[in-house]
């Protein structure tokens, strides 16, 4: 899917291609187009790479997939940290990753979410560093703090992850009996740092950002919502780990059981005899409580899967955390057995025919007949320096007409100058009309003696010399 020309775009990556390809690099820092909001540290390197490559479909693709087979490298790593050795379900702690919802619909996408969910690595394994520090001021020390200053330039929620780091470090900072012990403090204040210029520089445009202000506002809680609909989006965070009717009562049901098991028995068990492996669970719970109360302020929608990403390494944690003790009380064995064989299961077939979905929908057929028509269309159009005329079409099966509160609609022009046969350098003209029918009256009240006209699927050469 990097590298073969084999997954179309869509309109969640059309509206950001659009301002890498026709945004300079300091206009990135500023309103981007089509109601968009993305790290903008992150947007600027993107920019780099596939300004350097032309915006070609290799360069669009590969950087959220290298991204993702990090996250799938980093989560290893953790699991065989946070898990113990021998554990026969420390592997689902990658595999709930790999099956989550965003992973997946994103793994290639040129978006940002593969970077949010990384990030969200990132953030467990700092906390990890602190809670595993071996009370010197080492270089390893130092390159945590280094991260912590960067790492908010990168992901939107990484503030969200990163937060219970904080109790994390005043928990060992009075436990700790070592004259180094102050030396933790640097670490929070580079991570306060790092997450308050990050709010000067790149979250305060978000915030000004009054469209995007009305995008989000029927995502939050509102005070018409009701309790159901509380209800509805806070099973959303935790079912919608899983992808699919099935896999959502799982893990929605799975998951709720975890943090309550765990909260129970973080509650039961005395500060002064906190384990390592405790502090873990208690990172995990911080990430939930900290977004369920960010979601009862109306701060953070919960309930949709790519906005709440990050959260899913801490639910993963906690589920298999409690499964690992299960299967260590004679009693429970089985059921942790059956529940875990169960769960295996279901998110390696979830990964198999997620895929499977992709490229069997007839839905992806009509794509890949738009995608590549246009693109010859393009390269034509170019080649003979004529301009082209497009229906809405060719967004299908994405009806551009369709309105949602705050978005900003794209034009069927826009959407074509996004797709990578499009030349910014050459930028031949390109006009959107209602239906091919019409072409010819466009055509001529913009003078056009010789242009091309299509629908998506079939485009035509038409000439009046």
């Amino acid at each position: 899917m990097a590298c073969f020309e084999i997954k179309p775009f869509w309109h969640d990556e059309w509206r950001l291609i659009y301002n890498l390809k026709f945004k300079t690099h300091t206009t990135l820092w500023g309103d981007l187009f089509y109601t968009q909001q993305f790290p903008r540290v992150y947007l600027q390197l993107l920019k780099y790479f596939t300004e350097a490559f032309h915006y070609n479909y290799f360069s669009l693709r590969v950087p959220a997939f290298l991204v993702a087979v990090a996250s799938v490298f980093l989560c290893w790593y953790l699991m065989n940290r946070i898990f113990y050795k021998d554990s026969p379900v420390k592997f689902l702690f990658v595999l709930i990753l790999l099956s989550s919802n965003t992973f997946i619909e994103y793994f290639v996408q040129t978006k940002h979410y593969e970077m949010e969910i990384f990030m969200s690595l990132v953030a467990l394994w700092q906390c990890l560093e602190i809670i595993y520090w071996d009370k010197k001021c080492s270089l390893r020390f130092l390159s945590i703090s280094v991260s912590l200053l960067v790492a908010p330039f990168f992901s939107y929620t990484y503030p969200i992850a990163i937060a219970p780091f904080f109790i994390i470090v005043l928990f060992q900072f009075f436990t700790i009996k070592n004259p180094n012990r102050y030396l933790l403090f640097f670490p929070v204040l580079a991570s306060l740092c790092g997450i308050a210029l990050f709010y000067y520089i790149d979250v305060a445009q978000l915030m000004a950002d009054e469209e995007m202000k009305l995008f989000w506002k029927f995502r939050m809680m509102s005070e018409g919502g009701g309790w159901l609909k509380t209800f509805e989006k806070l099973w959303g965070f935790f079912a919608k780990v899983g992808a699919g009717f099935v896999f959502e009562i799982v893990f929605g049901v799975l998951g709720i059981y975890a943090f309550y098991w765990n909260v129970r028995r973080s509650i039961c068990k005395r500060s002064a005899a906190f384990s390592a492996s405790h502090l873990i669970i208690c990172y995990a719970i911080g990430v939930i409580i900290v977004s369920i109360f960010l979601f009862l302020f109306g701060k953070l929608p919960l309930g949709e899967p790519k906005f709440n990403c990050f959260a899913v390494p801490a639910l993963a944690l906690l589920i298999v955390k409690t499964l690992e003790a299960y299967l260590q009380k004679e009693a429970t064995r089985k059921y942790a057995v059956f529940i875990a064989v169960v769960i295996y299961l279901a998110v390696i077939g979830n990964i198999f025919s997620s895929m499977i979905n992709t490229f069997t929908l007839p839905e992806y057929a009509k794509r890949m007949t738009i995608y590549h028509a246009t693109e010859k269309a393009i390269a034509t159009a170019q080649k003979n320096k004529l301009p082209i005329l497009v229906t809405v079409n060719v967004a299908f099966p994405d009806d551009l007409n369709s309105y949602m509160p705050g978005m900003e609609i794209m034009s069927a022009a826009s959407v074509l100058k996004t797709f990578p046969a499009y030349d910014v350098q050459q930028a031949i003209p390109v006009y959107s009309i209602e239906k091919m029918a019409t072409a010819h009256l466009t055509a001529d009240s913009l003078h056009l003696p010789s242009y091309i006209a299509g629908d998506g699927e079939h485009y035509r050469l038409i000439s009046k010399e």
